[in-house]
C-alpha cells in the first residue's frame, strides 16, 4: 500500500510520508499502545477508548486490591486507618474519572439504542447510591476511636457494594462501551 494513507490505515513503515520523519515528530500523531495514530481518525479514537477502559479496569483492581490489604491489616489498625484513607482518595479520584471517560459516548449512543439507556440510567442510580454509602461510611468513621465492631461491619458492608459495582461494571457496562466505541 503507498504511503498515502493514514497511520492506522496502512502496516507500512512509521514515516511520514510528507517529511520523511517519524509519525512521534510529525505535527498531530501520537503513540497509543506501542503504536503511532494521526490524531483525529477513528481508529485513534477508537485507540483512545480502548486505553480509557483499560485504565479504568486497573484502577478497579486497584481498589479491590486496597479493600483486601485492609481487611488483611485490620481496619482498626493504624496501618488499615492509613490505607482506607488511600482508598478514599483513589474512589474520589476514580468516579470523575470515570464520569468523564466512561459514561459521555455511552450517553450519545444511548440517544438511539432504548437499551443502553436504560442500563446507563440503572447504573447512575446505581452509583448514587453506592457513593452515598461510601461517603456516609467515610463521615461516620473519619477519626480515631468508636466502635470496632461496628466499623467492621460498615466496611463489609462497604467493600461488598463496592466489589458488586466493579463487577457490574466490567461485565455489563464495559462490553456496551466496547460495542459502542470500539472497533
Amino acid at each position: 500500500m503507498g504511503p498515502h494513507r493514514l497511520w492506522g490505515d496502512w502496516d507500512g513503515p512509521r514515516v511520514s510520508w510528507n517529511s520523511g520523519k517519524t509519525p512521534a515528530a510529525s505535527e498531530g500523531a501520537i503513540r497509543l499502545r506501542g503504536r503511532y495514530q494521526q490524531a483525529g481518525t477513528p481508529r485513534h479514537r477508537s485507540l483512545r477508548y480502548v486505553a480509557a477502559r483499560e485504565d479504568l479496569i486497573k484502577e478497579h483492581a486497584a481498589l479491590v486490591l486496597g479493600l483486601r490489604q485492609i481487611s488483611e491489616a485490620g481496619i482498626s489498625s493504624p496501618e488499615g486507618r492509613q490505607r482506607l484513607l488511600a482508598i478514599k482518595l483513589a474512589l474520589l479520584d476514580h468516579l470523575p474519572k470515570q464520569d468523564a471517560q466512561l459514561y459521555p459516548p455511552l450517553r450519545e449512543k444511548a440517544r438511539t439504542d432504548s437499551k443502553l439507556a436504560w442500563t446507563l440510567d440503572f447504573f447512575a442510580k446505581d452509583l448514587q447510591d453506592v457513593s452515598a454509602a461510601a461517603l456516609a461510611f467515610f463521615e461516620r468513621h473519619a477519626g480515631p476511636g468508636g466502635d470496632a465492631l461496628e466499623l467492621a461491619r460498615d466496611f463489609g458492608t462497604l467493600v461488598a457494594r463496592i466489589k458488586e459495582r466493579v463487577r457490574k461494571e466490567e461485565y455489563l457496562l464495559f462490553p456496551a462501551y466496547r460495542a459502542a466505541c470500539e472497533p
